[in-house]
């Protein structure tokens, strides 16, 4: 039994810790004007799958849970990444961070 609840929390605390669009909004991250330019993001489920001190990873899913784009934003030098999954990197440069 112990096992059981063991094995249950830690499925918990992992699955806790990417957050989806529902509960967060995309429009205060400074990274967001330049990829909604980029990226639809309303077609798209959207899950934040890192937002450590360094780097903000942000996934984009369609509706089958195949992965689409994903946005790697660097914390430090603001550059902005935007890969598509089946294309050429869409963005790769540094962007202006309004304060």
């Amino acid at each position: 039994m112990r096992k059981i609840l063991l094995a249950a929390f830690s499925i918990m605390i992992i699955a806790g810790c990417s957050r989806t669009a529902d509960h967060i909004d995309l429009t205060t991250f400074p990274e967001y004007e330049n990829l909604a330019e980029y990226v639809d993001t309303d077609n798209y489920s959207t899950e934040i799958a890192e937002d450590g001190p360094g780097e903000r990873v942000i996934i984009f899913k369609e509706d089958n849970g195949e992965v689409q784009y994903k946005s790697i934003f660097v914390k430090d030098t603001n550059r902005h990444k935007i890969v598509q999954t089946d294309g050429p990197n869409l963005f790769n440069d540094v962007i202006d961070v309004k304060e």
